[in-house]
């Protein structure tokens, strides 16, 4: 035993080993600060990203609350305009008026076509006549002139082109439907 080591405690080889604990201490000491300097960084900008993603997550949900609302009113917008193109629609739906002239009207213009093409009197004035005659007893649609007169129908358009053209009908469109009036009372 040395007499550094009896007034000490400690020779020089105990203070070398000692003295290069401390120092290797103090390296891992520095390395682990330096450590938690980088963790401090990277916690740092963890947070900065977080922050910002909770910004931008912020954003997004204010735009998808605007785009909601959009949505919405641009939904209720279609229902009033579908609603609206309902009532327009039915506003200029062509009314069906049910003018139809009495049974025994029809009758009667039956009868005289009946006669008309029992007596074969298929003349131009014959066939105006009857025409005419039809018109007068309310049954004006072209359509209904052939079922009434059993004439065909290239006939009855022919002759209501003629009269119309001659200026004694006129032609009235309501919707799809097509009437003939007479612009001229006509004597029988």
């Amino acid at each position: 035993m040395g007499l550094v080591r009896l007034i000490l405690g400690f020779d020089k080889k105990d203070y070398i080993e000692l003295k290069d604990k401390v120092e290797s201490l103090e390296e891992r000491i520095e390395k682990l600060e330096a450590q938690n300097e980088d963790l401090r960084n990277a916690l740092t900008k963890l947070m900065t990203v977080i922050e910002y993603l909770r910004d931008e997550l912020g954003q997004a949900h204010n735009a998808i609350a605007a785009l909601v609302e959009e949505v919405d009113f641009l939904r209720q917008k279609l229902k009033e305009l579908e609603a609206e193109k309902e009532r327009e629609a039915s506003k200029h739906e062509p009314v069906e008026e049910t003018l139809e002239p009495p049974p025994e009207m029809l009758e009667q213009v039956a009868n005289e076509a009946e006669q008309a093409v029992e007596s074969h009197e298929d003349s131009d004035s014959e066939v105006e006549k009857l025409v005419i005659e039809t018109i007068k007893s309310g049954i004006t649609s072209p359509s209904d002139i052939i079922n009434a007169t059993g004439l065909s129908r290239r006939k009855v358009y022919a002759v209501l082109r003629k009269l119309s053209d001659e200026g004694v009908l006129e032609k009235k469109r309501e919707g799809r439907k097509v009437h003939y009036v007479l612009v001229v009372p006509i004597q029988s």
